[in-house]
């Protein structure tokens, strides 16, 4: 496993925040951070700044804005390794390019502009698409504040699906750095949202959608539970089965919680965790810095 952080900086606020969890972050989990700082064009001489003396003290500019980054990764956790990065093209692009070697890749929920990488629409947004390791997206706090800090507890969303196990798994790591515990949330719906009622009183006739949904839920709680105990049973766990929309009680779970971690793809249906509609959902709305996964499906 890589053992280095890589997170996206802007000068924005929340880039800072962004910063500062990545540090800790980093911390936590003995890597070093690279504080990336993307300016100009790709297979441009300086990113296209050229190699005048105007160009070098654009340059130069650029530079300070990674640096000032990289001191605020400093400030944050002074015995991680930090390195400045400037890189050219497309954020979007760099991000991912860099993902492939990375333990983890942390943006802000937004930026400063098109420059910067902006809206969750547009580079976070492409990050969380294309990564090739798990995203952190952070939202912007008080300056100086640490997002997420002050609980050691992690969330987990948890529908069933064999990539929600590795979901679980993010959670327990996560979780026993900080030296806290779990809560896994299954949520459940008393009323279909797929299907009509003609299709329940015939593939169902004895129970309500809601009955069934909830047998699932625990269903799959059930055999989540055994396989915890051979994977994590030194973290401690919570398990859940909210009622509602599963958007709508991670986000909740996320005002009390250190980090909320989500699936990039779940099984569609009664507690899906799909990336562009739970997970967006979650990344948008979240009090906290949220984690989507990326990694293949577990074996359960």
């Amino acid at each position: 496993m890589s053992k280095t952080v890589v997170v996206g900086y802007d000068d924005s606020a929340e880039s800072a925040a962004a910063v500062r969890w990545a540090a800790g972050e980093a911390a936590r989990f003995g890597a070093s951070l690279q504080v990336v700082h993307v300016w100009g064009f790709a297979g441009e001489p300086h990113g296209g700044a050229g190699t005048s003396r105007l160009g070098e003290q654009v340059m130069a500019a650029v530079q300070g804005v990674a640096d000032a980054g990289a001191d605020i990764a400093r400030d944050t956790a002074p015995d991680v390794e930090v390195s400045a990065i400037v890189r050219h093209g497309p954020v979007a692009q760099v991000l991912v390019d860099l993902s492939r070697d990375a333990l983890l890749v942390v943006v802000g929920r937004r930026g400063s502009g098109q420059v910067a990488g902006g809206l969750l629409g547009s580079v976070a947004h492409a990050v969380l698409h294309l990564a090739h390791c798990p995203v952190v997206v952070v939202p912007a706090v008080d300056a100086g504040s640490i997002p997420g800090v002050g609980s050691d507890e992690v969330v987990a969303g948890f529908d069933g699906s064999a990539s929600a196990y590795q979901t679980l798994d993010a959670a327990a790591a996560a979780a026993r750095v900080r030296g806290g515990g779990v809560r896994v949330l299954t949520a459940w719906s008393p009323a279909s949202e797929t299907r009509s009622t003609t299709y329940w009183a015939v593939a169902y006739p004895d129970a309500s959608p809601g009955e069934v949904a909830l047998e699932r839920a625990e269903r799959a709680q059930a055999e989540a539970r055994e396989w915890w105990q051979t994977r994590h049973a030194d973290v401690p766990v919570e398990w859940e089965l909210p009622i509602g929309r599963p958007v709508d009680a991670l986000v909740k779970a996320s005002v009390d919680a250190g980090l909320v971690v989500v699936g990039a793809r779940g099984r569609g249906g009664l507690a899906s965790l799909l990336l562009g509609s739970v997970s967006r959902a979650v990344v948008h709305g979240a009090h906290g810095p949220v984690e989507v996964t990326r990694s293949e499906p577990a074996t359960v």
